[in-house]
């Protein structure tokens, strides 16, 4: 039997250009689902993660990803990056006020000391390219280097700022 139980809830004010949320990791977990609803960005591009320490400080990490976006107004798209110092484009906005996404992130393996860390997360954005249009990305990513993270870093891949709130979830599996 598996259960989600509730570990933080976080609100980040919308004008922030940059967040470091800790305390979401921990020795309890394995598996943790990290529910983020971006309320506004003003810029266009995508949120980018970064993995955390217990003092706040920023891991040296090289991230490998790939990404499907599927637009509902266009045709689909996809992308990969290796070696980069973020895991990129979890969602996708064009910076205006209309903006919204919800990222739904998997994280396996974040506090562990001798396994790697990996990511799997589902969006789905609304945004206003030319009109209101919607965009949903799947994506997953390997942290290369073994590190115990307790939290992380959000940012848009392109500057800007951005509002958040995001729910962590620990799975326990009995």
């Amino acid at each position: 039997m598996s259960n989600l139980r509730l570990i933080n809830e976080t609100t980040i004010a919308n004008g922030t250009s940059s967040s470091i949320t800790n305390d979401l990791f921990n020795a309890d977990f394995d598996i943790y689902n990290l529910q983020i609803k971006r309320t506004l960005a003003s810029a266009t591009g995508g949120m980018s993660l970064r993995l955390v320490n217990s003092s706040g400080s920023i891991i040296p990490i090289l991230f490998d990803f790939a990404y499907l976006g599927l637009n509902a107004h266009t045709t689909f798209y996809e992308g990969r990056g290796q070696n980069n110092s973020f895991f990129q484009y979890l969602d996708w906005s064009s910076g205006t006020v209309a903006d919204q996404s919800s990222i739904n992130l998997y994280v396996f393996n974040p506090f562990s000391s001798s396994s790697y860390t990996f990511f799997m997360n589902q969006t789905m954005s609304t945004y206003a390219p030319s009109g209101l249009a919607s965009n949903s990305h799947k994506g997953i990513a390997v942290a290369k280097n073994i590190s115990s993270a307790t939290g992380i870093q959000l940012q848009p891949s392109q500057g800007g700022t951005f509002g958040l709130e995001i729910r962590t979830y620990g799975l326990a599996i009995n």
